[in-house]
């Protein structure tokens, strides 16, 4: 694919789409946003840019049926699972505390299916039992703290946040392997970088609610594929999981600035950090692993 295809496929076409759907929730077309709630299009913006750049890259999913003559990878099991997560992550942030059992459901299914066939036939019993605990209880930490982050705040902040985990997973992808995911990730980023478009017409947009869990279950089954699946190390992985931990310190007192402006940027910055030393780390591997054996495979 040249670069025009690739602009083409992993940036413009997702932000095109993505940029439309928000659009249309938001009503970014009238002058006066009192009263418009466009929460219900976050997540399926997000979704359709994924799955677009998926399909112009990859073609449909490979089917879960057993008699496929394809078997599903870890990304066809992502991209099928996004379509019934929109119908429940639309009514999140209707469900008051049931909201807690939602998330526990999908945190659980992201995970199980996502690795289906390194629990199928890579990991042992007892190390699949450890997995799957281990990274849902990961998923729901991180959703914990996304959704406090993008909650609190509304405007470009919210899907800038998010903008800067998917474009530094992208990053990271590309550089430990899998120009795949790193195409994904990138579409990802490019539906975000729509969202803050549309945030700077529509203050009020907030990705809070199907955006945010859009949002981290594209995220998170890009990592794990990335990890399990390619030659993303533990590490790198985990430093950019860590990024809205870091950004929830911004919450401190010492970092607690009253502009918005600043606070936006506090919160960008803390969210980077950990990102640019994963990239930093995989780029001088790679470096190495490039001198010697002459780079990596692409998954």
């Amino acid at each position: 694919m040249d670069p025009q295809e690739l602009v083409l496929v992993g940036v413009l076409a997702p932000a095109l789409a993505a940029g439309v759907l928000l659009g249309l929730g938001w009503k970014a077309w009238r002058r006066e946003d009192e009263g418009i709630d466009g929460r219900w299009s976050g997540g399926p913006a997000l979704a359709l840019a994924f799955l677009l750049t998926f399909v112009l890259v990859s073609g449909l999913p490979a089917s879960l049926l057993p008699d496929s003559p394809r078997t599903p990878t870890g990304l066809d099991w992502l991209a099928w699972l996004s379509l019934p997560a929109l119908l429940l992550l639309a009514f999140e942030h209707k469900l008051g505390r049931w909201k807690h059992v939602l998330r526990g459901v999908v945190a659980l299914a992201a995970v199980r299916l996502v690795l289906h066939n390194a629990f199928e036939s890579t990991f042992a019993v007892d190390e699949g039992g450890k997995w799957l605990a281990g990274l849902t209880i990961l998923y729901l930490v991180l959703w914990a703290a996304l959704a406090r982050v993008c909650g609190q705040r509304s405007g470009a902040s919210s899907p800038l946040v998010l903008w800067t985990l998917a474009t530094g997973l992208a990053v990271l992808a590309g550089l430990t392997g899998s120009v795949k995911i790193g195409q994904l990730g990138g579409a990802l980023a490019a539906g975000l970088g729509a969202a803050t478009v549309i945030a700077w017409r529509r203050p009020r947009l907030t990705l809070s609610g199907s955006g945010v869990g859009m949002a981290l279950l594209l995220l998170f089954g890009l990592g794990m594929n990335a990890h399990v699946f390619s030659y993303t190390e533990g590490p790198e992985i985990l430093l950019v999981a860590s990024a809205p931990l870091f950004a929830l310190l911004a919450d401190l007192p010492p970092l607690r600035f009253k502009r918005p402006a600043l606070r936006t940027a506090t919160v960008m910055l803390l969210t980077a950090l950990p990102i640019v030393v994963a990239i930093t780390r995989a780029a001088i591997a790679f470096a190495a692993e490039a001198d010697e054996y002459g780079g990596y495979e692409d998954y």
